[in-house]
């Protein structure tokens, strides 16, 4: 005879807020810095950068970079869109200030 399972509890996080690389857009920036981002999520699978990083070569207009997802991915939000987006491996891009990102 099978038994329901035990309510397991919610979980729960600490939001941080973080300062937004100078590339990104304005509501990007304060979305960064009002709303936050989790500090630590699934033990070691989600690990927050010690600061965000633009990416621009990735979509339309960048990506902001604010953690790591496994070895080699990362999870950023879309410029574009304000989406939570990972980028599941490595992928080529350029960290500069003065790039214009180009379209994909």
């Amino acid at each position: 005879m099978s038994q329901p399972l035990p309510q397991l509890p919610k979980p729960e996080f600490v939001l941080l807020s973080v300062e937004a690389p100078p590339e990104a857009p304005a509501q990007i920036a304060i979305d960064l810095g009002e709303t936050g981002i989790p500090a630590g999520l699934i033990g070691y699978e989600y690990r927050l950068l010690s600061e965000p990083v633009f990416l621009g070569e990735i979509s339309k207009r960048g990506l902001v970079a604010i953690a790591t997802s496994g070895l080699f991915g990362r999870i950023a939000v879309d410029v574009s869109t304000g989406h939570t987006v990972q980028i599941p491996k490595d992928q080529p891009c350029r960290f500069s200030s003065s790039h214009v990102p180009s379209t994909v």
